[in-house]
């Protein structure tokens, strides 16, 4: 699912709103927030939408960094497969607070 996509389907106002008028940067971190509590959840289909949507978020001009963090997302996802919720969790949860305090350093 498109993060365009995705925004469509949000009925709460306010979320829509605020999904609405966020920064690609801030799309990325509600990204990151919604797979972290669907982990939380051991919400096995929810939490590989949010990782599949952070694959599909990488810009491959930069293709080191890109590879990366694909490689990330990948473990990331055999983990949520293979059931190690609490793993997958604590690799999402430290990217979303490092991708955070890049956000804050631009």
């Amino acid at each position: 699912m498109t993060l365009q996509r995705r925004n469509q389907s949000i009925t709460n106002p306010y979320q829509r709103s605020r999904v609405m008028t966020a920064s690609p940067e801030q799309l990325i971190l509600y990204v990151y927030d919604a797979a972290v509590n669907a982990l939380q959840r051991q919400d096995r289909i929810r939490s590989l939408e949010a990782v599949n949507l952070l694959v599909s978020s990488l810009r491959y001009e930069h293709r080191d960094l890109a590879m990366s963090f694909y490689r990330l997302y990948d473990s990331v996802q055999r983990q949520i497969m293979r059931g190690n919720y609490g793993l997958a969790q604590t690799i999402l949860r430290e990217m979303r607070e490092t991708w955070r305090e890049s956000m804050e350093l631009n």
